[in-house]
């Protein structure tokens, strides 16, 4: 859903003309942009700090201001999920997220984990084999680019969850989850359905953003 010009010109404080808005500009204001608190706050900041015009940086631009990590071969292909995001969107991945990349030119490799500071506090990891046909790590990119939007950011000293813990919590066996405490149970349901519904939003706002989504079982984030 949109916002009215009128709705637009508040939100921007007068900043964009209505001629302009009239005329397409800040089209991406929607109100699944701010479809969370976290996500309104960092809206809100960035229409602050960031008066227009706001002009899409070329592709060699945004490879060498990206924060990125792994095959090199994938970075081409960040870069042009990053061109497709609003502008807000953009200015924040490029200041608060990490990226890595594997799967064309290399499969693995070993090396120092990137530095996690409070500047990024998110990690994205896309992995792509090669010639698959029904993933583009464009598509991959721009999924977990709305979340890292849409959701609160993780505190200084927070530590993502295993994929062991990661599994049980979401796939934990129903004769096995029956057995759990009443207290324990209640806890999981809610956690589940706030990853359901931080799913749904992600998903939902990476196709208003002219991605295509990922499979269902692919991402589970």
């Amino acid at each position: 859903m949109s916002f009215s010009l009128e709705e637009r010109y508040e939100f921007f404080r007068g900043q964009v003309s209505y001629r302009d808005l009239a005329h397409g500009a800040a089209r991406w204001l929607t109100q699944l942009l701010i479809a969370t608190p976290a996500a309104k706050e960092k809206l809100a900041e960035w229409v602050s700090a960031t008066p227009p015009p706001w002009a899409t940086p070329s592709s060699e631009e945004l490879q060498s201001k990206v924060h990125y990590f792994g095959d090199f071969s994938m970075s081409s292909t960040l870069a042009g999920a990053l061109e497709r995001l609003p502008p807000p969107v953009r200015d924040y991945a490029l200041e608060r997220v990490s990226f890595m990349g594997i799967g064309w030119q290399a499969w693995g490799f070993c090396g120092p984990w990137p530095p996690r500071t409070p500047e990024r506090p998110w990690l994205i990891v896309a992995s792509i084999p090669w010639g698959r046909k029904d993933m583009n790590p464009v598509d991959v990119f721009g999924h977990e680019l709305s979340h890292a939007w849409l959701n609160q950011e993780p505190s200084a000293g927070d530590q993502a969850m295993s994929a062991f813990a990661a599994n049980d919590l979401m796939n934990t066996p129903e004769r096995i989850f029956r057995q759990l405490s009443r207290e324990t149970v209640k806890n999981v349901s809610s956690m589940r359905r706030a990853a359901a519904r931080r799913e749904r939003l992600a998903r939902a706002l990476t196709r208003a953003w002219g991605f295509r989504g990922p499979p269902p079982h692919e991402v589970r984030t």
